[in-house]
């Protein structure tokens, strides 16, 4: 049976014998996707007196001249320690002389060796997102300009066997509606087969609908007009079967038509042709 599939024209879904949609009566027509590295540590050896500081003085022990002592900054060691000298303990006039060599060591905190930069990353390289996919449709679909997929189905079957094959795709799959010239345009481009399409006139003579939502398209036979501005692609002198053709087909280029972008034509639903299926990105 035929689901109408959405609410429309036909109202609710339209169920049609399988066996010759052409013959129908409306009675039997019922509701239906480095870090840098680590930092450069000092050798355990670069401690204290890497670099020495001030000898200690030989003066005699007396009384010193007036002063703190010698407060030598001792050379740059390593860990940052001078050499610690030991003055004199002199008593001078002022007091406590701290003489000698307290060196408070160098302030260098024990750069031994060069400095090594970090490794610049290598420019050229990016590494892929592994959660990216890099195609919307899978393999063998056509990415269709409406952000859809497209599947075209060779295999020769009836309007109803290849309704059905389209849906067992998948959910949102169906037959497809053409509803812009850029989607006639790729199947033009791609098409090398008639194919079925998911318009009809089944229910009314002369009315073509898109039974995947019901929304009619055309109204009348070859000198008909589109419904409310909807798109429409016939081929010359087409729709013109009456009511033994209640199906629509798109042509392939190969069939000599001067409209290059598949048009359409009306053909009995239960003639064997292949299918132009359309569905959901990944």
């Amino acid at each position: 049976m035929l689901a109408a599939g959405g609410a429309g024209a036909w109202g609710a879904a339209a169920c049609v014998p399988l066996d010759n949609l052409d013959d129908y009566s409306p009675t039997l027509i019922e509701a239906g996707g480095g870090g840098s590295p680590p930092e450069m540590t000092p050798p355990a050896g670069g401690t204290a007196g890497a670099l020495p500081g001030a000898p200690p003085s030989n003066e005699p022990s007396g009384p010193g001249p007036s002063g703190s002592g010698g407060s030598d900054t001792g050379g740059a060691g390593a860990s940052g320690s001078g050499s610690s000298g030991s003055g004199q303990s002199g008593s001078g006039p002022s007091g406590n002389n701290s003489g000698g060599a307290s060196s408070s060591g160098g302030s260098n905190a024990g750069s031994d060796g060069p400095s090594v930069p970090p490794p610049s990353p290598d420019a050229g390289t990016t590494t892929p997102d592994p959660g990216q996919d890099p195609t919307p449709c899978a393999d063998g679909e056509l990415e269709g300009p409406d952000g859809d997929c497209f599947f075209l189905d060779a295999l020769a079957q009836t309007f109803f066997a290849a309704r059905n094959a389209c849906r067992a795709r998948g959910n949102g799959w169906d037959l497809a509606s053409v509803r812009s010239p850029e989607v006639s345009a790729l199947l033009g481009d791609e098409l090398t087969f008639e194919g079925w399409l998911v318009g009809s006139d089944v229910l009314s003579e002369g009315t073509w609908v898109w039974l995947d939502d019901g929304t009619p398209f055309w109204q009348g036979g070859a000198t008909g007009a589109p419904v409310a501005g909807g798109y429409a692609n016939w081929n010359a002198t087409e729709p013109n079967g009456s009511n033994t053709t209640n199906c629509l087909r798109a042509l392939p280029r190969s069939l000599g038509s001067a409209n290059p972008d598949a048009p359409w034509a009306d053909l009995a639903c239960s003639d064997l042709r292949g299918s132009i299926c359309v569905g959901p990105q990944r």
